[in-house]
């Protein structure tokens, strides 16, 4: 072998390495496609200067020269291309490096290169001279002027780079730059303008060198920041499964995701994938084959169905042809996502929202029932307040059972009142002795007569009496809940709810069945059953009948059953269900027993005169300011009346010293009772004063030693109990 191809074979592996590599490993975005195109010219130059030694007839002896040059000629245009991009990805870009100037190189090298491979027509490039140097003519000088111009630029640039940064990793970057350039234009001078010191050509040898400085920046240095990802490595690495098909559906490549998405080795996915998988979806609830699903795929790229893989999920398809044969896919590329998490997410969402605006309804209906009761409590204040006084005028008269059917009626006007707000969840929690078997009958019958459907029958068996210690209106709401419920389970057209009421002993064994916090003890307890006839319920019914929102009735909004389950845990209570499909149910109620309430008793001569001998009575309401004042007088007591907060504050500057005390409406305009108050306090700290409202929520919070609440509509011996107790405290 002739040891003169040497350094030319020797450049052409190296520079063929160099091409191979940076073409397998990207290199970062700002150097591509420079990098490349820097590789290309030098490889070119190599092979070129190896057929020399293969083409020695004087006849093809242009043919190794046209592909030498067709390398040598571009290496100066792409070689300063590449020091542009590199001062970027250093960092350090040239304001005018993304200019369209910065190809004009590029475009010359373009124009020299026709001009060069033309040569044979015109001989203005260079006369080829056998076994001599040859001849260089004007379009070389050309090339050479504006190759070694480019060439200095680049060394130049590489200069200032290595001067500029301040990072020594990146220094060491740009002075194998600078030296693999340096390398290259100084042989090649050496050999074009001194012949008499080099007379053979070192341009192989240079490019040999510069390409070994090449290999140990990329390895050593981290030079151009090569990178080994490739196209099938992302792939590999997408969390979605992928297959790639040929047209028949056989798979032909998968990634790791793909067995994890479909629990299955890829192996397994035969006759074709198609197939597999059709025998494992289903669509709108409904089977469908490999078939089904190519056309689906076909006619919807994307599709969303429900997969049975061990558990039901929901997959989403994507399907894209890889490639095309004239006009026909020769493959497939299909993306597969479990996307069941995101469906239970948007289904939950869904369901909050619609559990929202039921939340944000029953609100809405909680304050319109505040806003009736304030309203029609005013009423009943008029008409129960007038009523009353005049049953004191007319005493031992005929009229007398009349007007008593009018107080009767008016304290069941308040009572239904007080059961909407109850329900509406507006009435604020105030324990004391309730008797069970008379507040379920009072509650079931107000719901037979204007709540439950007509046909059902409801039956009564209740003990008396029961004493249990709770709120009102929270035990209302859970007898009303239950009873409303065994309504609806019982069949349309009839049925029968049976109420029943008791005592009990509980042991741990029998609380053991019970729905309770863990704080019930064993004890006696009284009780409440309610019993339906209607259709039962089964194990997975019954599992999930004290969540929120949960109902099998299309118009139920699913809060009676979990707010009577929060009831009877406030109670220190429990509860058991007892049902079967088909066999009704039972809901058994335990409340703690507690003693019999204490009565205040009132005497039947009258009511007792206040101690105050003059009272202020103000409210903005005139019927119930008229009414209220009539009562108090009936009972001895002069009154001074007011409309508003500002006028009562007027009038206790001016007749301070004669009023004894003040019964204030709390729900005014402008100044409401709660401002007039303190305004008040601020002028008599130890005024008696009686906040009355026809609204619960207007539970007086800045009470004193001299104040009391009164709900209306109220009776004159109510009125009165009140304004004695806040002179309690009088010294």
């Amino acid at each position: 072998m002739d040891l003169s191809v040497a350094p030319s074979l020797a450049a052409a592996l190296i520079l063929l390495w160099l091409n191979y590599y940076v073409l397998s490993h990207r290199p970062v975005a700002v150097m591509w496609p420079a990098l490349p195109m820097t590789f290309a010219p030098p490889l070119l130059f190599a092979i070129g200067d190896l057929l020399t030694f293969a083409f020695t007839d004087p006849e093809f002896a242009w043919v190794p020269v046209a592909v030498l040059y067709s390398g040598i000629i571009f290496v100066p245009s792409t070689w300063w291309l590449l020091a542009l991009r590199f001062a970027e990805a250093q960092g350090q870009p040239l304001a005018w490096g993304r200019s369209r100037w910065v190809y004009a190189p590029l475009a010359l090298a373009a124009l020299l290169w026709i001009g060069m491979i033309s040569n044979p027509w015109h001989g203005q490039f260079l006369t080829q001279v056998i076994g001599d140097r040859n001849q260089y003519h004007w379009i070389w000088w050309v090339h050479a002027v504006s190759g070694y111009t480019l060439v200095t630029l680049t060394i130049s640039l590489y200069i200032y780079l290595a001067i500029k940064v301040d990072s020594p990793n990146k220094r060491v970057q740009i002075l194998i730059m600078l030296a693999a350039a340096a390398v290259n234009s100084i042989a090649n001078a050496l050999y074009a303008f001194f012949d008499d010191l080099v007379p053979i050509d070192p341009t192989a040898i240079a490019f040999s060198v510069s390409g070994i400085l090449f290999i140990v920046g990329i390895h050593g240095a981290g030079l151009f920041s090569l990178s080994s990802i490739t196209l099938a490595t992302i792939i590999r690495g997408q969390p979605t499964g992928i297959a790639v098909t040929d047209k028949e559906g056989n798979l032909l490549f998968s990634n790791p995701a793909l067995e994890t998405v479909l629990g299955v080795a890829s192996e397994s996915l035969t006759p074709d994938v198609y197939s597999w998988l059709g025998e494992r979806l289903e669509l709108e609830d409904e089977s469908i084959d490999g078939a089904t699903l190519k056309h689906l795929l076909r006619v919807e790229p994307t599709a969303v169905v429900q997969a049975r893989l061990g558990e039901h999920r929901w997959l989403k398809l994507r399907e894209a042809p890889v490639a095309y044969d004239i006009g026909k896919a020769t493959g497939h590329y299909l993306q597969i996502e479990d996307v069941s998490r995101q469906i239970r997410d948007e289904t939950e969402k869904e369901e909050l929202q619609v559990h929202v605006a039921e939340m944000q309804r029953l609100e809405s209906l909680g304050v319109l029932a505040g806003g009736i009761a304030h309203d029609f409590n005013n009423l009943l204040m008029a008409v129960s307040g007038n009523a009353e006084l005049a049953k004191q005028f007319n005493k031992e008269s005929r009229i007398d059972p009349l007007l008593q059917s009018v107080i009767d009626a008016s304290a069941r006007g308040a009572r239904l009142t007080q059961q909407l707000l109850a329900y509406a969840g507006r009435v604020p929690k105030t324990v004391r002795v309730l008797e069970l078997s008379a507040l379920v009958q009072d509650t079931s019958q107000l719901l037979n007569a204007a709540v439950l459907p007509r046909g059902l029958e409801l039956h009564f068996d209740l003990e008396q009496p029961v004493w249990v210690e709770g709120d009102q209106a929270q035990l209302e709401q859970l007898v009303m809940n239950l009873t409303i419920n065994a309504a609806d389970a019982c069949r349309s057209g009839g049925g029968r709810v049976e109420l029943t009421t008791g005592v009990t002993d509980m042991n741990e064994e029998t609380l053991a069945s019970f729905y309770h916090q863990g704080s019930v003890q064993p004890g006696r307890y009284g009780y409440l059953d309610v019993r339906d006839n209607g259709m039962g319920m089964s194990q997975e019914t019954l599992s999930h009948i004290f969540d929120p929102f949960y109902s099998t009735k299309k118009t139920g909004h699913g809060l009676g059953l979990s707010a009577a389950l929060g009831i009877v845990s406030t109670h220190q209570g429990a509860l058991l269900v007892d049902t079967a499909p088909g066999e009704g149910a039972r809901f058994r109620i335990l409340l703690p027993l507690s003693g019999p309430a204490e009565e205040m008793a009132i005497a039947t001569a009258g009511p007792a005169r206040p101690a105050a001998s003059t009272i202020l009575v103000v409210d903005d309401e005139d019927a119930v300011r008229e009414t209220t004042s009539a009562l108090l007088k009936a009972s001895g007591v002069r009154v001074i009346q007011a409309e508003g907060g500002a006028i009562a504050l007027e009038l206790l500057k001016e007749r301070g010293a004669e009023i004894g005390a003040v019964v204030l409406d709390i729900a005014m305009p402008q100044m409401d009772g709660r401002e007039t108050f303190r305004a008040l306090r601020k002028m008599m700290p130890q005024l008696p004063v009686v906040f009355v409202s026809g609204h619960p929520g207007d539970i007086q919070t800045e009470t004193d030693d001299y104040c009391q609440y009164l709900m209306k509509p109220f009776t004159q011996a109510k009125l009165i109990e009140k304004i004695r107790e806040a002179e309690r405290h009088l010294p």
